[in-house]
């Protein structure tokens, strides 16, 4: 199955997602993080994959997140505040 950002693809039960943004070196960006919450639903409900590995296309897994694509340029402290208290108080999924 293809997303916009990246593709998922299943060998046997094993799920293979990879991020395809090679120009980007595979920077996260809120399209990336749409994509990837719909892979996560989509692979949670597969039934035939037991495990699945995170990949990105060469030359890199992941180099960062765009910031200014995800917030449209705006400042992103809040976003960095909200995450560490996240990270302060872990809920468990």
């Amino acid at each position: 199955m293809n997303f916009e950002t990246m593709y998922f693809e299943k060998e046997g039960r094993i799920g293979y997602l990879t991020l395809n943004r090679p120009q980007l070196l595979n920077a996260m960006n809120y399209q990336g993080a749409l994509d990837l919450n719909r892979a996560a639903e989509m692979i949670r409900d597969e039934p035939d994959v037991a495990a699945c590995t995170y990949q990105g296309f060469r030359p890199c897994v992941l180099h960062g997140h765009r910031l200014e694509t995800t917030h449209s340029r705006r400042d992103p402290s809040p976003l960095l505040r909200e995450l560490g208290q996240g990270a302060q108080n872990p809920r468990t999924v």
